[in-house]
C-alpha cells in the first residue's frame, strides 16, 4: 500500500531520530516515492491522499519536536512538509475535478467499492462522537498493548462497521470536541476551571456506574434496555 511505503520510508525513519544526515540523504528518495505514489492509477486515489496525509500529520508532529537550534534539520523537514502538503492538495483537486467531470462509471472506479463491515451492528451515533470513541480507544492503549497509531484505529472502525472515515475527518472531530463549551456542574479539573468535554465517555461511565447500582437493587432481576445515546450539542 502507498501508506506503508511512504510511512516507512528512510526518509521519515531519519526523521523520527531527529537524523539531519539520514533525511538529507534519502530526501531525493522521498521525492521519487511521493511522485510514483501520485501517478497510481485512479482506483488508488483514495488510498493516496490517504497516505499523504497521515505522512503530513507525522512530518508536521516531528518537526514540533525538533529543538530549534537545529536549524538545517528544520529547514530541510519544512520543505519536505511543503512538497507532501502540495501533493495532497493537488491529489484533493484531482478527486474533486473526477467527480464533476468524469463519467460515471470512472468516478465510481475511484470511489471503488467498499467491502461490506464485518459486524451486522451499526454505530447510531454523531461522526463527533465516533471520534470520541476512536481517541479514547487510542489512548487507553486496548489495541496491540498501545502499540498502534491511530490511523490503525481508524482502519478497524471502517472495516468493522462499513464506515468511510478518514484520518482528517477524525482531526477535524477531535478539533470540535476541544471546541465544546462543557455543561455545567462537570468539571474535569475544578483547579484551573476546566470542564469535561468528553461527553460520550462521561456519560458511558454515568450508565455504568448507575447500572452497577441497579443491578444491585434488583435482586437478580433483569435491567430494562438502555435508552439510545443521543450526543450533547457542542
Amino acid at each position: 500500500m502507498p501508506h506503508n511505503s511512504l510511512i516507512n520510508s528512510n526518509f521519515v525513519c531519519g526523521l523520527k531520530e531527529h537524523n539531519f544526515e539520514t533525511c538529507n540523504h534519502h530526501y531525493d528518495d522521498l521525492i521519487k516515492q511521493i511522485h510514483s505514489t501520485c501517478t497510481s492509477h485512479p482506483s488508488e486515489w483514495f488510498n493516496v491522499r490517504f497516505a499523504l496525509l497521515t505522512l503530513e500529520v507525522e512530518i508536521r508532529n516531528t518537526l514540533e519536536e525538533i529543538p530549534s537550534e537545529e536549524t538545517n534539520l528544520r529547514r530541510l523537514v519544512q520543505k519536505a512538509l511543503n512538497l507532501v502538503a502540495k501533493a495532497h492538495e493537488t491529489m484533493a483537486e484531482h478527486i474533486s475535478n473526477a467527480n464533476r467531470h468524469l463519467p460515471k462509471e470512472v468516478v465510481e472506479e475511484i470511489y471503488m467499492i467498499r467491502k461490506p463491515a464485518l459486524s451486522k451492528l451499526k454505530l447510531t451515533m454523531k461522526k463527533t462522537d465516533i471520534c470520541e470513541r476512536i481517541y479514547s480507544d487510542w489512548l487507553m492503549g486496548i489495541y496491540n498493548g498501545g502499540d498502534v497509531s491511530l490511523s490503525d484505529i481508524v482502519e478497524h472502525y471502517n472495516a468493522i462497521y462499513g464506515l468511510d472515515m478518514t484520518d482528517e475527518e477524525v482531526y477535524e472531530g477531535f478539533r470540535r470536541i476541544k471546541q465544546r463549551k462543557g455543561k455545567s456542574g462537570r468539571m474535569f479539573d475544578s483547579s484551573r476551571n476546566i470542564y469535561d468535554l468528553g461527553y460520550y465517555t462521561y456519560e458511558a461511565n454515568r450508565r455504568l456506574n448507575q447500572h452497577i447500582l441497579d443491578t444491585d437493587m434488583l435482586e437478580g432481576g433483569r435491567p430494562s434496555r438502555p435508552e439510545a445515546y443521543k450526543s450533547s450539542e457542542i
